[in-house]
């Protein structure tokens, strides 16, 4: 089932919630999975519901200030992958922050009987994926010698408030593809329910496999106010001269720090590489065009900065799956 419509994002019940009510009226009717998208005035959604999974896609324009009480039912664990901008989660019953999600970040989570309170704390577009996952589904790939998730199993199956990883891990191309596919695979509908359930477990696994990599990570002190300003000034110059490019010692320069520093701050304000997050960047920005306009696939890449289509192609790529033509060709359809 699909329901395309406009609806304000803080004003209405998602369909778990929806489902969570039917269940307990003890309705019958019973479907493989729902789906469901809006848009308003500040953005879209998207949301899907199965027997294990329900996830919610938001993407707003305008989202400074946002706020969203989320029912956080006891028997899911929370995945929650922010794209753009970053948000906070707040305890309502306790009125305390829980945890913060940085831009381009995720981590895993559970909320036990308390329901949330998320704040969008961006000033510009906020863009996340949160992937609620059945409690038993989870940890049917439990693995005793990663310790981390062991503990965490405890903690959920306790019924106690846990978070996953102890710093947030970083969205690698790896993540940023799995979520594309769950987002934009066009599958017979007879066969979404089972593609969807391949991609969340993926998901899953991969997140296991980050703690037996590194199972101490610990996160990183940040930035002083004066460091994160020009990491900032360093993000903006970078995105400004995204056709002509700019070399990191001229970034550097311009933002008054050193090479070494600039590498090193950088991702700690914002969880990658100045190199990566700048192909990060260009390759959102090759989707909207692709989508949105009728350039040419070689003007969209001398618009991001690559002298050969190419080259630009061969990324696009490896950072989607699809090549570029192929890409606007499944929109338009």
């Amino acid at each position: 089932m699909t329901i395309k419509g406009i609806n304000p994002l803080n004003h209405f019940k998602s369909l778990l919630e929806l489902n969570m009510e039917n269940s307990e009226e003890g309705s019958e009717e019973k479907r493989p999975y729902q789906e469901r998208e809006f848009t308003t005035e500040d953005g879209k959604a998207y949301e899907y519901f199965a027997d294990k999974i329900y996830f919610r896609y938001i993407s707003l324009d305008k989202s400074i200030g946002s706020k969203r009480t989320l029912v956080m039912p006891e028997n899911y664990v929370v995945l929650i992958f922010c794209l753009q901008g970053s948000c906070a989660y707040c305890g309502i019953e306790k009125n305390s922050l829980l945890f913060t999600i940085e831009n381009r970040h995720c981590n895993s989570f559970y909320f036990g009987k308390e329901n949330v309170l998320v704040e969008a704390r961006t000033e510009s577009k906020l863009e996340a994926m949160i992937v609620y996952a059945q409690v038993d589904y989870f940890f049917s790939f439990s693995y005793d010698h990663a310790l981390q998730w062991k503990e965490f199993e405890s903690k959920v199956k306790t019924g106690n408030q846990a978070q996953l990883h102890r710093a947030s891990i970083y969205l690698d191309q790896k993540i940023n593809l799995l979520l594309l596919q769950i987002l934009e695979e066009k599958l017979n509908p007879k066969l979404k329910n089972y593609f969807i359930e391949a991609k969340v477990t993926e998901l899953i696994l991969y997140q296991m496999d980050q703690l037996l990599q590194n199972p101490k990570s610990q996160p990183e002190p940040g930035l002083k106010p004066e460091e994160a300003e020009k990491m900032e000034m360093a993000r903006q110059l970078l995105l400004k001269n995204l056709k002509t490019g700019i070399s990191l010692k001229s970034l550097a320069l311009e933002v008054g720090t050193n090479e070494f520093t600039l590498k090193k701050h950088f991702k700690l304000q914002f969880g990658s590489s100045v190199f990566s997050y700048l192909l990060a960047y260009k390759m959102e920005q090759a989707k909207d065009l692709l989508k949105q306009s009728d350039l040419k696939i070689a003007e969209i890449a001398e618009e991001l900065g690559y002298q050969h289509p190419t080259h630009f192609s061969a990324a696009f790529k490896k950072a989607t799956g699809m090549l570029p033509k192929a890409y606007r060709e499944q929109h338009l359809k």
